[in-house]
């Protein structure tokens, strides 16, 4: 146990002055913020949480509406580690578990390309093994404006769009987002290929979507307020550069022209609020997600329910969760996840942000009560 805490703090003191040392003199994160001059808080009330003007940077496909860019390198850098205790499954280890590299702009007037690549990608297993996919991608993407408020997107990505899981500011992602069905198994499929065809709202997969906004007609409403209406055909596969053997075989390159199904997805946002859902119809099962959102100021409170139906059974799982922003480096947030197979879960999370030399570190803690599965979790990551 000491020899753990002695690797803890080693990984954090490395961490904190390479973050130091790698910082260059950009405002907030990521490149982004260097194109436009501008901090991190300006498009973000805890990051990577989005604010109002946050919602209609991303409703304008990232852009200011009056503001003309400055020419940057399109590249950011996030750097994390993790340390997990399992106490019931006798587990206890601090490593780095990301290494990414993010870059985005603009093709012309009309297109632009977002790429989120995980160099270093590695998970903990229940035996305390860590398993490695590095060289997968969370992002490749096209996004072509056909029309003003239409565009079409094509490559790998999650579906799920009123909820962005990416923005979520807990460690773990909520069960009622994370329930999946399986997809059509074919004969001589390895488990990975069947594991590709399955369908989860915040699972990425090779797609192509198309999305039209309808604006919201009043007085001072914000850009990004109105209806969202999303269509997808997602394919199974995973695009990735593997950088290791093990990675070759959890993350290896697939692609299999037969879809997975259709996606619908439809809702409203009104500010930092929204209500809609999705529904996935595929050939022998169905995933239904709905999702209610509040947020009238610093507090914010959601609650989303997912039902897969497998071969006529239904399986239901919800969560609800409530976070409270004391201060805009700050936020304090709790959740419940219940599931018709398994235990409520419990869990307690908080971030707290640092600044350092107009980069950001980033301290998030979580704790997760549930019978037989408690879990400690801590991560520092460094964005720059």
């Amino acid at each position: 146990m000491r020899t753990q805490r002695l690797s803890i703090l080693a990984f954090a003191v490395v961490l904190m002055v390479s973050t130091i040392l790698l910082a260059r003199p950009s405002y907030g994160v990521p490149y982004l913020s260097r194109r436009f001059q501008t901090g991190c808080q300006t498009c973000h009330s805890v990051v990577p949480k989005l604010n109002q003007v946050g919602l209609d940077f991303k409703a304008r496909g990232n852009r200011f509406p009056d503001i003309e860019p400055e020419s940057t390198i399109p590249l950011s850098a996030w750097i994390g580690g993790r340390y997990e205790n399992r106490t019931d499954a006798h587990v206890d280890r601090a490593w780095i578990n990301k290494v990414e590299i993010i870059g985005g702009g603009d093709i012309g007037s009309r297109a632009s390309y977002f790429v989120e690549w995980r160099a270093v990608s590695l998970g903990l297993q229940n035996s305390g093994e860590l398993s490695d996919r590095s060289g997968r991608f969370e992002d490749l993407l096209v996004a072509l404006d056909l029309a003003e408020s239409t565009s079409l997107t094509v490559g790998q990505y999650r579906h799920f769009n009123q909820f962005d899981n990416s923005s979520r500011l807990s460690s773990s992602t909520p069960l009622a987002l994370g329930a999946a069905v399986p997809g059509e198994r074919q004969p001589g499929d390895s488990d990975r290929q069947a594991a590709l065809r399955a369908y989860s709202p915040v699972g990425r997969s090779p797609s192509f979507m198309l999305t039209h906004h309808v604006p919201r007609s009043a007085p001072g409403a914000n850009f990004a307020d109105g209806w969202y209406f999303h269509g997808s055909v997602p394919f199974p596969g995973e695009l990735s550069i593997p950088l290791t053997e093990e990675a070759r075989q959890r993350a290896s390159f697939e692609l299999d022209g037969r879809v997975k199904g259709f996606v619908a997805e439809a809702y409203y946002r009104y500010g930092l609020s929204s209500a809609g859902g999705q529904a996935f119809l595929g050939r022998d099962s169905q995933l239904y997600t709905g999702l209610f959102n509040v947020e009238p100021g610093r507090w914010n409170t959601t609650f989303a329910i997912g039902t897969g139906i497998i071969d006529g059974e239904a399986d239901r799982r919800l969560s609800w969760w409530s976070e409270y922003r004391p201060h805009g480096r700050i936020n304090l947030g709790f959740r419940l996840d219940e599931a018709s197979f398994s235990p409520t879960a419990f869990t307690l999370y908080g971030d707290f942000q640092i600044p350092v030399s107009r980069s950001l570190l980033w301290l998030l803690v979580e704790q997760r009560f549930r019978d037989e599965d408690n879990r400690t979790i801590v991560q520092l990551s460094s964005l720059f």
